[in-house]
């Protein structure tokens, strides 16, 4: 969560001082702490915390190199490890993003060491200059260099324009690129050379009891919430009626049982009491002693005109209930609150039986039963009957990428994505239902989830999220698909780990929230400015991705929008209003 920037050069002594004072002034804005600045020959550095629990970013672990960390620890010890510990080792454990400059003995520039840990949950973003480099926590800092261009990188607009992922590389801007997730690059003044860490399946579970399993769940979910915690005093819980964010609240009180300073928060409808949980989240709260406040979300409309949503400058990728979270980042900053968990993401990590069927499917042990089917169906009385043709058809079809077909790219492009998505997908088939590890572990996910903190810096505050940890994610993700179901239930090992205080219809019921009610009428309530904002967006879209003609006919008609065209709207809505900020 901490704000950084770094202007590197090898050909110049140091950076333009109006040039530098615009980049740091778009740094300083971040954040409501003061930053440190640093610099020698070829170099210069400023760092500022973004919420009150974070330790200074900038450590000088030798005096020929200097150190520049986005991270929360968890102790003491964890805080001289990060300061002390190889760069490169780094990668897997806490959230974690930074860079480490190498300087000679003559005090000049030598080489700059950039990473960013596994599961991407924090940013770093860098850009060549014609002398030099530029490497900070945000895009919106780098264009404030005059020689960075704001064009946008119409692969990665295009990929969130039909809910495909981007490049990891990518970002929203054709200038400006992403340091990938698991990434080690070294940057000088010949060369720069990458190696990337990847998670990969963790087999412990094969030596383990059905007991013993429950327990290492429970044992990485503690684990996983402390390492959000770090040093925090008043921590904030988005909390539901769902085993993800029931589940963080006991590993919270299991990790903090004396924590005074707690604040949980669940919004809910009058309107539709089929879906208002606040009555189950406030008897949940109630178990597990944490202090609870309610939020009514009848008239937070997605896209409302009446509270108009902050907009990230760095990417467009935003929750559709950003009203919502708003909402609930109030109610935190009314308590106090340093930094606020949920259990978002958690439904990526747990088998279900569509995910395991299409991972199945799609899998290459499929290999060797395949010519042996075929051969069978070829024999004669069988070549026209429809078990042939199904055969064939599910054998010979590659995975599918998913996205929505609504707003569709040149054909072109689609192959693009879609090849590009089908590469990833064969890089977790070491993992036992590939499809879900790439949905979790992709960069979509990434984006998303450090897309959030911009939000959080806006309220002085840090946002973790448990089960984005690369411990925990790799645990679920290599267990196979019936763990997950013991006696029958979903999501069985997280509801093993839940005190038995709690109420049984949540040790044992199924999450009945749907927001799709609320979203249907915000749509309508706020019809007007959704069909101007995705008519804005539209335009700019057609650029680079062909909007249908029976969707312009939607968005420039006085009737209500169909259902169907209700996601396509929102997408060219949101982009409509991230350009605004460009």
């Amino acid at each position: 969560m901490a704000v950084l920037l770094a202007w590197l050069s090898w050909r110049e002594a140091a950076p333009d001082p109006k040039v530098w004072q615009r980049l740091r002034d778009r740094a300083a804005e971040r954040t409501r702490w003061a930053g440190t600045e640093h610099g020698g020959e070829g170099w210069r550095v400023y760092a500022a915390q973004g919420h009150p629990g974070e330790s200074t970013p900038i450590t000088t672990p030798r005096p020929d190199r200097i150190r520049l960390l986005d991270a929360f620890p968890a102790d003491a010890a964890e805080r001289v490890r990060l300061q002390q510990a190889p760069l490169s080792d780094l990668r897997s454990g806490p959230p974690l993003a930074g860079l480490e400059i190498h300087v000679s003995s003559a005090g000049q520039l030598d080489a700059v060491d950039l990473v960013r840990e596994t599961m991407g949950r924090r940013t770093l973003v860098y850009a060549p200059l014609r002398r030099g480099w530029l490497v900070a926590s945000g895009e919106q800092i780098l264009l404030a260099h005059p020689e960075l261009s704001q064009d946008p990188d119409r692969d990665f607009l295009t990929a969130f324009l039909t809910l495909r992922s981007p490049a990891h590389e990518a970002s929203a801007f054709a200038a400006i690129r992403t340091l990938v997730a698991g990434e080690h690059l070294r940057l000088n003044e010949h060369e720069h050379h990458s190696q990337r860490l990847r998670l990969t399946p963790d087999w412990r579970w094969r030596t383990l009891s059905s007991d013993g399993i429950v327990a290492e769940t429970g044992r990485l979910l503690d684990q996983a919430t402390q390492r959000c915690l770090g040093e925090a005093r008043s921590i904030g819980l988005s909390l539901s009626s769902g085993v993800d964010s029931v589940a963080v609240a006991a590993a919270v009180r299991r990790c903090r049982p004396e924590s005074p300073h707690l604040q949980a928060c669940t919004y809910g409808f009058d309107q539709w009491p089929d879906i208002d949980e606040r009555d189950a989240a406030a008897g949940i709260a109630r178990c597990l002693e944490w202090p609870w406040a309610g939020v009514a979300g009848d008239r937070l409309d997605s896209l409302s005109s009446q509270a108009p949503r902050p907009v990230c400058p760095d990417t467009p990728i935003s929750s559709i209930y950003r009203e919502l979270k708003e909402a609930v980042y109030d109610q935190f900053d009314r308590s106090g609150t340093e930094i606020w968990l949920s259990g978002a993401f958690g439904d990526h990590l747990c088998a279900s039986a569509a995910d395991t069927l299409s991972d199945a499917l799609g899998h290459p042990r499929w290999n060797a039963v395949g010519p042996a089917l075929w051969l069978s169906l070829k024999q004669p009385g069988k070549r026209l009957s429809r078990w042939r043709r199904l055969a064939s058809r599910m054998l010979a079809r590659p995975p599918q990428a998913p996205g929505t077909t609504d707003l569709a790219p040149e054909r072109a492009a689609m192959r693009t994505l879609d090849a590009r998505w089908r590469a990833e997908h064969d890089e977790w088939l070491d993992f036992p239902r590939p499809k879900q590890a790439l949905t979790a572990l992709n960069g979509y996910a990434m984006f998303a989830a450090s897309g959030e903190n911009w939000f959080a810096q806006r309220h002085g505050m840090g946002t973790a999220d448990p089960y984005r940890d690369p411990d925990l994610s790799r645990w679920l993700l290599s267990l196979p698909a019936d763990l997950h179901h013991l006696g029958g239930r979903s999501k069985a090992l997280l509801r093993a780990t839940l005190p038995v205080a709690l109420p049984e219809s949540v040790r044992l019921g199924a999450k009945r929230s749907d927001l799709t009610p609320h979203l249907h009428a915000a749509a309508q309530r706020q019809r007007e400015r959704w069909q101007s904002l995705a008519l804005e967006g539209s335009r700019s879209a057609g650029e680079f991705i062909p909007v249908p003609k029976e969707l312009s006919a939607a968005l420039a008609a006085p009737n209500p929008l169909d259902q169907r065209w209700l996601l396509p709207a929102y997408l060219l809505a949101s982009y409509a209003l991230w350009r605004r900020t460009t």
